[in-house]
């Protein structure tokens, strides 16, 4: 049967519904990673914010259901062409945003759409079943983001000194200044959205309350940030030439 459908997406975010598996799928072949967002080779996963939707999210499905009761069905969900739509599909399936209906198929392979209960919720958010495919991707996509901000309304005695001190700590807390100042406005659109998800609890609860927060800690720690702060620099110096 050739896949005609597309994929049911929740209607509050646009991200896939997570496949329920069967409990007695076929055991012959070992389960396989499922992206959510597919095609991969569609036009719309190319470049570095398709890239990032593409490795956003890989969930961990039984081998038949993933390749014959789903992909003989469905040819894929709505892909955004927005980098504002990207990035709202990235940030959240990144932060483990779990609708609250997943895609479940009956033992005919017929596909229907159900209501997540607690144990399926907690299964699901399971790193062994659920995660980010490619981290790579997504970090590059936030980043470019983050950095890109307009930062004309900062101190230009700021910037400067963040560019030109030769004072290591002076640096690091000028840059995490200026990297919190870019994470906050790229992630104003999706303060409403995020936040909604986190007091409804679809969020994966070891995240950070706010969107800007949990993006700064998707860009990692002190042992990334030199690299960023370097690209930070030369982003900041080519504006000011």
């Amino acid at each position: 049967m050739a896949a005609e459908l597309a994929t049911p997406v929740d209607e509050f975010t646009g991200i896939p519904l997570p496949i329920i598996d069967r409990k007695d799928s076929d055991s012959r072949f070992a389960p396989d990673l499922h992206h959510p967002f597919h095609p991969k080779r569609d036009h719309r996963l190319l470049g570095v914010g398709g890239q990032a939707v593409r490795n956003c999210r890989v969930q961990l499905v039984s081998y038949g259901v993933h390749h014959y009761d789903y992909h003989q069905r469905y040819v894929g969900p709505p892909l955004p062409t927005e980098t504002p739509d990207q990035l709202r599909l990235v940030v959240l399936t990144t932060a483990g945003y779990i609708p609250q209906r997943g895609l479940a198929f009956d033992d005919a392979g017929k596909p229907k759409v159900v209501t997540l209960n607690e144990e399926q919720r907690a299964h699901l958010w399971d790193r062994k079943q659920m995660r980010v495919g490619l981290r790579k991707s997504v970090h590059k996509f936030l980043l470019e983001q983050t950095i890109k901000q307009d930062f004309s309304g900062v101190n230009e005695s700021t910037i400067d000194e963040f560019l030109h001190t030769k004072d290591y700590e002076r640096r690091w807390q000028l840059g995490n200044t200026l990297l919190g100042i870019g994470a906050y406005q790229a992630t104003e659109g999706l303060r409403p959205i995020y936040n909604r998800a986190y007091k409804a609890e679809l969020i994966a609860p070891e995240h950070a309350r706010s969107v800007s927060r949990f993006v700064l800690s998707t860009l990692g720690f002190r042992r990334h940030r030199d690299k960023i702060y370097s690209q930070l620099q030369a982003r900041l110096a080519a504006e000011v030439a």
